[in-house]
């Protein structure tokens, strides 16, 4: 089995598991700006594991098989996966704590959205960008739509938008560092 198949299955297990042991996991672990730069820094690293709900870890945790699926079809790296789905969580955090303290960051979904992104960039022989884009596109409309029937702010489909921005920033940049890196050796 491949190491990103496990390391995904270990993150599911952990999602899945701290939101079975852990009831209060959004008041312990869950991401703001106000709670980490107060000095609570294990933040950046547990938010993606609290969920808010069993609907919210449902949806997590089956975007993350489909995804997981499609990364070991794709021959997806172990450092792909932890620079887009790690590093993409931390960077975003970060910024968002800066710009809205208060709001309150849980779930895996942000660095779901920044594997997509990764996705559509190794894959774009497979699938023509165009219709990775108008997925992503259709994904972000409906979740707009989502927010606005709900009732709540847009927090959570400009944080997915920058979330699969990310991932295809991220995955290009390392992408083309590693490029260099082999012609160089």
């Amino acid at each position: 089995m491949q190491k990103v198949a496990v390391i995904s299955l270990s993150i599911l297990i952990g999602i899945i598991g701290v939101f079975t042991v852990l009831p209060n996991a959004v008041e312990l672990l869950g991401f703001s700006g106000a709670k980490f730069f107060g000095g609570e820094i294990w933040r950046i690293l547990t938010y993606p594991y609290a969920h808010v709900s069993t609907m919210h870890l449902i949806e997590n945790v089956i975007a993350l098989s489909v995804i997981l699926l499609l990364m070991v079809e794709l021959e997806f790296k172990t450092k792909e996966f932890s620079y887009l789905f790690f590093g993409t969580c931390i960077l975003a955090a970060i910024i968002a704590g800066l710009v809205v303290p208060q709001v309150m960051m849980v779930g895996a979904s942000l660095g779901l959205f920044a594997l997509f992104g990764g996705l559509t960039s190794k894959g774009k022989e497979f699938l023509p960008l165009y219709v990775s884009y108008g997925l992503f596109g259709i994904i972000i409309f409906l979740n707009f739509i989502y927010s606005i029937n709900q009732g709540v702010g847009f927090e959570q489909p400009i944080l997915h938008a920058a979330g699969f921005v990310g991932g295809v920033v991220i995955f290009k940049v390392q992408d083309h560092v590693w490029i260099k890196k082999r012609i160089l050796q």
